[in-house]
């Protein structure tokens, strides 16, 4: 009996022991269970975030890409900026030097204008003059033609002075032969 109480001792204490080691075993299982779906709900996130890593890692590339193709753009726009700079500087300074020979050529019309008018004027004066010159040309043109007309009349009025002179001498001479001769006939 004393063993059979013992027995029956170890064996309430086995099946204590067993009823313990089931309900460990349940609650191993069911923190198994518990920690198997915490290890999948976990390794689905890690192939969640494994795919967004590798969308971001795309996304990091396509980024950069777009980064670099800025940067080569934004480059292209400084350089295009540079040269339209120049380009209105060229601009301003083929402006200003316009301006200036614009500015010279207005002078110099101002001048060669205040030139011509000097020289129209000594035209105007000379052709006075001319005109004045050639008023007295033919003022003695007129006096030397009637100086010649009277030096041509006075020639004739003398050449037949001189004519009616020898007519007038040879007359006498014939008379003064006849005379002569009419003196030195016997009478």
């Amino acid at each position: 009996d004393a063993e059979l109480a013992e027995t029956r001792r170890g064996l309430a204490q086995a099946a204590s022991a067993n009823d313990a080691l089931t309900a460990a075993k349940h609650d191993l299982a069911m923190r198994h269970a518990a920690a198997s779906a915490r290890l999948a709900l976990a390794e689905a996130e890690v192939a969640t975030r494994r795919e967004d890593a590798l969308s971001l890692g795309a996304d990091v590339a396509s980024l950069r890409a777009a980064q670099r193709k800025g940067e080569a753009e934004a480059h292209a726009a400084a350089l295009e900026l540079s040269a339209l700079g120049q380009a209105v500087t060229d601009r301003d300074e083929l402006a200003a030097k316009t301006q200036a020979l614009l500015d010279a050529a207005t002078d110099a019309k101002q001048i060669a204008e205040g030139s011509l008018a000097e020289a129209r004027a000594r035209v105007h004066r000379l052709e006075l003059k001319l005109e004045h010159a050639v008023n007295e040309i033919s003022k003695g043109n007129e006096i030397i033609e009637r100086l010649q007309a009277d030096a041509r009349a006075s020639r004739a009025k003398s050449k037949s002075r001189s004519a009616a002179a020898a007519a007038s001498a040879t007359d006498s001479d014939c008379t003064n032969a006849n005379s002569s001769v009419s003196a030195s006939e016997p009478a």
